[in-house]
């Protein structure tokens, strides 16, 4: 691997420039300024050197200089710094040999300093719920056991305007991450709610209606579930997935009884779903998804009235828009060492 040190040749040639200028400091001197030189000497009376060379900002040295003389060896070593990239430059040399050496041993110590970006998104998404059976909305007045794919798919079960297909709406805020808009993620998590709503008629036995038995159920359900979705490819703009959740559903039933008032039931019922679909998504920032989830609830009992569960299956559909809120930074450091050989005529 080839490494292009360009961006740090102002400061080695500022460290080849100052240094040799400050050899002659006495020991113990301090040079004031950006320039820094301090000379200890022991006991034994081995000498440190110690030529500093501080950046604009005054933070970390830019340019650091130690030649430390110890039992007739010397050592230098250079360091010097750009950012987020440095090189150590370390040459040992024996006194005793330095008339007779044709050539030095000069190692380089470069040491890489790789970083990775990941930027954490918020996804906001809306989309339609929609019953896939088309159901009539009418059942037998003896049947005691109810789910949701029998009911009419009702916006406003109040009334007969908004009933069809369309049974609610759909609300996620999904949670990602992803180095950039063009890196689509291999999974999303995400917390759902929204609501459902529908109704059904029950139809009378020969005899009729008797008191109190159920005429009318109306339901609503909210969601409240968290779930994840994993994702095929993470390049290809259009994307099969697959995810689950779970969590609870705050169902509400309203019943209206023959000969009696109406009775409104709210509880929490635990659930689970299963979902597969197919994401088109143009960028981070916009994505198109459309699934078919099967969702299982547990069943509200209710005395000498139907039993209702929420089970059974829907066709969503809907739009997200994605909006990065926090860079995450990663850095990996990789260190090459080298040793070449110098002749003292260069």
């Amino acid at each position: 691997m080839r490494i292009s040190l360009t961006p740090l040749a102002p400061a080695a040639l500022l460290a080849l420039t100052v240094a040799p200028s400050l050899a002659f400091a006495g020991e113990d001197d301090v040079a004031e300024g950006p320039v820094t030189v301090v000379v200890e000497t022991d006991e034994d009376g081995d000498t440190t050197k110690t030529v500093t060379v501080a950046a604009d900002d005054g933070d970390d040295p830019m340019v650091s200089v130690v030649e430390t003389k110890e039992g007739g060896e010397t050592k230098k070593v250079v360091k010097i710094v750009d950012g987020d990239e440095s090189v150590v430059i370390v040459e040992t040399s024996d006194d005793d040999d330095d008339d007779d050496d044709d050539d030095d041993f000069v190692e380089e110590i470069v040491e890489e300093h790789h970083h990775e970006h990941d930027y954490k998104w918020l996804g906001l998404h809306a989309g339609a719920v929609f019953s896939p059976t088309g159901a009539t909305g009418r059942v037998s007045s003896s049947d005691g056991r109810l789910r949701s794919n029998q009911f009419k798919a009702c916006a406003d079960p109040e009334g007969d305007t908004a009933c069809g297909y369309i049974k609610g709406l759909d609300l996620k805020v999904q949670m990602f991450e992803s180095p950039s808009a063009w890196k689509f993620p291999r999974f999303v998590g995400y917390f759902r709610t929204g609501f459902e709503q529908g109704r059904v008629r029950f139809q009378p036995g020969p005899d009729g209606f008797s008191p109190g038995q159920a005429q009318r159920l109306d339901y609503t359900s909210v969601p409240l579930f968290l779930g994840g979705n994993v994702y095929l490819f993470d390049e290809f703009p259009v994307r099969p997935y697959g995810g689950l959740g779970f969590g609870f559903d705050v169902l509400r039933l309203d019943y209206r009884r023959a000969e009696q008032a109406r009775l409104v039931d709210a509880s929490a019922r635990i659930g689970f779903e299963l979902h597969a679909g197919l994401e088109v998504r143009i960028s981070n920032y916009v994505s198109l998804n459309a699934e078919v989830m099967q969702l299982w609830s547990a069943r509200r009992k209710m005395e000498h009235l139907p039993d209702y569960s929420n089970t059974g299956m829907s066709v969503l559909a809907g739009v997200t828009v994605g909006i990065p809120v926090r860079l995450d930074r990663h850095e990996h450091e990789h260190t090459i060492r080298k040793v070449r050989r110098v002749s003292k005529d260069d």
